[in-house]
């Protein structure tokens, strides 16, 4: 249940930034001089920052005058951080995140020493407080805190972005995008994606609704009942859910995202899934991280369902606030620990919403009429 700079964008694309999988284990960052061309050098800061890392970022910078540092991490050791920062911060190197790389906790403190810092319209940069794991648990720690405050002082950043990238949980991110990066007080230089010659980013981790008509899982089954389509959302009647409704959504990078009812336990849910996440097993759980654009993050424990041939991570929900939100917000941002694992477009979510809600209510309508036992 929930609870509440450089000179050529197409020669760094060109670069290869591998995503960290968030099954992989942690390990020192690969960091890497690159040359892009005469004029150019780009430091490639990807993985894990562990103990290490920022005397090897100081080895690879000694080698160059000028260099851009292209990052993606899901996070890691934060003195390791802020020591690697404040040698970007002496020599005056410019920082970047783009077409899609996540880049969180950590690495975003490197980003910030960047000038200037620089965030590709589908890169995500996101923070929270630093903490320490005892046992599993994380712990937020008023001494790293106080170490990335005095750290954000000395990049000259005002006290609001200190607040702002400090204070989300341990288990929750705050995003710096185009709407709120000026309001948090964090200075961006914001570019366009770099496309290959087709025209198709396939680095992008943002995810866009595919047309439900190319998807077949959720065509019309013994098991299911699709009554219409709302742009790219499907809504149908789940028939091993005692008739409840559903909408579901399918994404071009192969993710499926379903919120319905499940009248066999009177609750409401969502559920997000992706064939390639094989290492998913029925009953396991996992504790998920929602958040509507850049609104406070829900804790979601999910636990792991089979429907078909597919397995879906499945959350019940009771708080009216979360649909508001739902309904309301162009990105849903869905992470596990620093680890993202999509941000998806809401495009036409509350038309969606809109159409459940009736699907139900003829639902109850036709159960109460031929059960006189039916609530």
């Amino acid at each position: 249940m929930f609870d509440r700079c450089f000179t050529s964008v197409a020669a760094l694309a060109s670069v290869s930034i591998l995503t960290v999988g968030f099954s992989a284990p942690a390990m020192a960052a690969e960091i890497e001089a690159v040359s892009l061309d005469s004029d150019l050098t780009a430091i490639l800061v990807t993985g894990d920052i562990e103990a290490g890392d920022a005397l090897s970022f100081r080895n690879e910078a000694a080698k160059v005058d000028q260099a851009i540092v292209m990052l993606e991490s899901d996070g890691g050791s934060t003195l390791e951080a802020i020591e690697i920062g404040e040698a970007i911060r002496l020599k005056g190197f410019s920082t970047l995140v783009i077409n899609g790389s996540d880049c969180f906790s950590a690495c975003a403190l490197i980003w910030l020493a960047g000038a200037p810092r620089s965030l590709s319209k589908s890169a995500r940069v996101g923070f929270h407080a630093s903490y320490t794991d005892s046992n599993g648990q994380r712990m937020e720690s008023g001494v790293g805190n106080a170490l990335v405050g005095r750290y954000l002082t000395l990049l000259n950043l005002p006290a609001k972005a200190v607040v702002y990238t400090t204070s989300a949980p341990p288990n929750g991110l705050n995003w710096v995008n185009q709407s709120n990066y000026s309001t948090v007080g964090i200075d961006i230089k914001f570019i366009d994606d770099w496309t290959d010659d087709s025209g198709d980013d396939k680095n992008s981790r943002q995810e866009n609704p595919e047309s439900p008509q190319n998807y077949s899982q959720y065509q019309q089954t013994s098991q299911t009942t699709v009554l219409k389509n709302i742009g790219a959302w499907t809504i149908g009647i789940d028939h091993t859910l005692n008739e409840s409704c559903f909408a579901v959504v399918p994404y071009k990078e192969g993710t499926v995202f379903r919120i319905g009812f499940n009248y066999s336990t009177n609750s409401n849910y969502v559920m997000i899934g992706n064939n390639a996440w094989q290492s998913l097993r029925d009953g396991d759980k996992h504790n998920l991280v929602y958040q509507f654009d850049d609104l406070e993050p829900w804790d979601a424990p999910a636990s792991v369902v089979t429907m078909g041939n597919s397995s879906f991570l499945w959350t019940n929900f009771s708080n009216n606030e979360f649909w508001d939100e739902f309904v309301s917000a162009s990105w849903l941002n869905i992470s596990r620990g620093d680890r993202s694992i999509g941000s998806l477009s809401l495009y036409q979510s509350a038309e969606a919403m809109s159409a459940l809600a009736d699907c139900q209510k003829t639902a109850n309508r036709s159960r109460q009429a031929s059960d006189p036992f039916a609530d």
